[in-house]
């Protein structure tokens, strides 16, 4: 047995004879035919959920080939039909983690664009992320405001310093 096809079902076997079997089929639904009149009947038939989970072929609106519903780029011509969506691995988390922290009001246009996503892991990336950014702009504006008080602190004792004749 191949390791690849190790954790796929595998279709029941009959004996017929001493060395014979018989492969049984895998009972797989079949997309119907869009062009069929039965459409709807297949269906129903093949997609126990019902009509309603099953996506009509479409069609490319600037070539006008035939396309799956769940293609992002036109397999004939090439254009972008729709965005992908976001990137929610590990590695994506990490650099608009980053992005946040290391530019804290920057970090609003990650946090937005993952917030507005459909899927659920992307709305929690974007919530980490939009918190990680209000934070960072805090801590940097509150480092600012430290920053320039001792600077003027330090231009102020210069000043005093300079008026004595030093």
């Amino acid at each position: 047995m191949d390791p690849k096809t190790k954790n796929q079902p595998q279709p029941p076997e009959q004996t017929l004879g001493a060395k014979q079997t018989l492969v049984e089929p895998l009972n797989t639904p079949t997309i119907a035919n869009p062009i069929s009149s039965s459409t709807e009947q297949n269906i129903s038939q093949n997609h126990p959920q019902g009509p309603e989970q099953v996506q009509p072929m479409q069609f490319c609106r600037y070539c006008g080939a035939t396309i799956f519903p769940n293609v992002y780029y036109c397999p004939n011509c090439g254009k972008k039909l729709k965005n992908p969506p976001l990137s929610t691995s590990i590695s994506a988390q990490i650099k608009v983690y980053t992005f946040a922290v290391l530019l804290p009001p920057l970090g609003i246009i990650p946090a937005v664009r993952y917030l507005v996503s459909k899927e659920k892991h992307a709305k929690t990336v974007g919530i980490i992320t939009l918190a990680l950014t209000i934070i960072m702009t805090y801590i940097s504006y509150v480092l600012f405001i430290k920053i320039m008080s001792s600077y003027n602190k330090s231009m102020s004792q210069f000043n005093e310093l300079q008026n004595l004749g030093y």
